[in-house]
C-alpha cells in the first residue's frame, strides 16, 4: 500500500516566460520613447469605463505637443526629429515623475496623467515648469535643435469617477487653443 517510485516532468519555463515578458513590453511601449503607447494609454485611460476606471484617483490629464517639430525634420531629417522625440519623452517623465502614466500618444503628442492630490493647483505651474525643461535646446550631430511645446489641461471634476473621453476633448481643446497662440507651432 506504499509508493514504492514516483515519476514526473520538470520543465523549465525561463526562457518562455521572459520572452513573453518580452513581448508584452514590446506591445506596450512606444519603441522610440520608451514610453507607454497609444494602445496603453487607450485601454488604460480611454477606455476605461466611468464605472471602473485603471487609474483611481485621477487628478488631471496634460497634452502636450513639440512646437517646431516639423521644421526640424524638414531640415535636419527624421533622425533629428527622433532624437528630439526620444529627448522630449525623458524630459516629461522628469518633469512629472510622479505621474500616472507619461504615454506618446500620436507623432509629436504626448500625455501625463496626473493622480489627484491636495497639489492639483499647481498642476499649471508643473506644467509650466515642464515647458521650460522641454525648451531645452538638443544637442545632435553637432546642431543645436531647438523646440518648444505647446499644452492643455484637463480636470477630473470627479477623481473617482471620471469622464475620460471627455478629459481627453477638454485637454485636446486647450492644447489646440495653445497652439494657435504660439507662431511656428
Amino acid at each position: 500500500g506504499r509508493p514504492v517510485r514516483l515519476t514526473g516532468i520538470k520543465q523549465d519555463i525561463t526562457r518562455q516566460r521572459a520572452e513573453q515578458e518580452r513581448l508584452r513590453a514590446s506591445a506596450e511601449t512606444d519603441c522610440l520613447t520608451g514610453l507607454a503607447n497609444r494602445a496603453v494609454f487607450q485601454t488604460r485611460f480611454l477606455d476605461a469605463s466611468v464605472a471602473a476606471p485603471v487609474f483611481r484617483p485621477l487628478g488631471a490629464l496634460i497634452l502636450f505637443d513639440v512646437d517646431g517639430f516639423k521644421a526640424i525634420n524638414d531640415r535636419y531629417g527624421h533622425l533629428a526629429g527622433d532624437a528630439c522625440l526620444v529627448q522630449f519623452g525623458k524630459r516629461l517623465s522628469q518633469a512629472f515623475f510622479d505621474s500616472l502614466m507619461v504615454a506618446r500618444v500620436g507623432g509629436d503628442e504626448f500625455a501625463v496623467l496626473l493622480p489627484s492630490n491636495r497639489h492639483l493647483p499647481r498642476i499649471a505651474r508643473r506644467a509650466k515648469e515642464a515647458i521650460n525643461l522641454l525648451r531645452t535646446p538638443i544637442v545632435w550631430n553637432g546642431h543645436l535643435l531647438e523646440v518648444s511645446a505647446s499644452y492643455g489641461i484637463a480636470i477630473a471634476e470627479n477623481a473617482m469617477a471620471y469622464d475620460a473621453e471627455a478629459m481627453f476633448l477638454r485637454a485636446d481643446r486647450a492644447l489646440y487653443t495653445a497652439k494657435r497662440g504660439r507662431p511656428n507651432a
